[in-house]
């Protein structure tokens, strides 16, 4: 990351930049997010045991495949949002393990697609944390 006088380099997408004020707003708007999502997250904890798909370790786990596929691309959140045309704060809660089965699988293969050019690692999350073949999204908790 570079900073060029109030504009701040991403890298990975070379071309995109977010001005620090952006940044602020868009952490802003997902703390609010968070206490929204926050209560159903705690219902869902109580509602499905630790190793059942879906339930907050499955998402949590998730978040972590998809965060370090993110890091090996060189990717910021801020670029893999734009290049995948999610938003940020999606990136973010998908990241933090804050998504559900059913609203993610869509949004994953685009994202897979946009991060490394292929769906191959789309296919292999399905596989992994067992995604239904209808799967859609993107929609965070």
């Amino acid at each position: 990351m570079t900073t060029e006088g109030d504009r701040v380099s991403l890298g990975f997408n070379h071309d995109f930049s977010v001005t620090p004020e952006q940044e602020e707003r868009d952490a802003m708007d997902y703390i609010r997010r968070l206490q929204e999502l926050l209560p159903r997250y705690a219902r869902r904890a109580q509602a499905l045991a630790p190793a059942e798909t879906g339930s907050v370790e499955w998402s949590e786990a998730l978040g972590e495949y998809w965060t370090e596929v993110r890091q090996s691309v060189k990717a910021s959140r801020y670029s893999a949002a734009a290049k995948s045309g999610a938003h940020v704060n999606d990136i973010r809660l998908l990241e933090g393990g804050l998504v559900e089965i059913e609203q993610v699988g869509d949004f994953l293969e685009r994202y897979s697609q946009a991060l490394t050019g292929s769906t191959a690692l789309w296919e292999k999350c399905r596989e992994r944390f067992n995604f239904p073949r209808d799967a859609e999204g993107p929609k965070p908790v």
